[in-house]
């Protein structure tokens, strides 16, 4: 299975939807059975998407417990540098973000 799909909304946008497990700051196959995401208006199959194990989530909550140590160690500044690129990234993709919220 894909880590990513093309989703083509009812406007005719299309964008790339990651379909993987974000784990680790990465997209990762997850080893229970995919669940199917559906239109809610349609009824149509829109994709499938990884779904996690017990083992899949022990990894997860390793990995956050890591990351929450790093970022408690990091300077307040640094961490500004952080939110802020972050709240450039969704606005830059506000367009997208607002089509897929008003076509759900």
């Amino acid at each position: 299975m894909s880590l990513s799909a093309q989703i083509t909304l009812p406007n005719g946008t299309k964008y790339t939807q990651p379909l993987g497990l974000f784990i680790n700051n990465e997209f990762v196959e997850g080893h229970d059975k995919p669940i199917e995401v559906y239109d809610p208006y349609t009824g149509k199959l829109l994709t499938s998407v990884q779904a996690a194990n017990e083992a899949d989530v022990d990894v997860a909550v390793e990995a956050a417990e890591k990351a929450k140590r790093g970022w408690r160690e990091t300077h307040p500044s640094a961490r500004a540098v952080i939110l802020n690129k972050m709240a450039d990234l969704i606005e830059r993709d506000a367009d997208i973000i607002a089509a897929i919220e008003v076509s759900l």
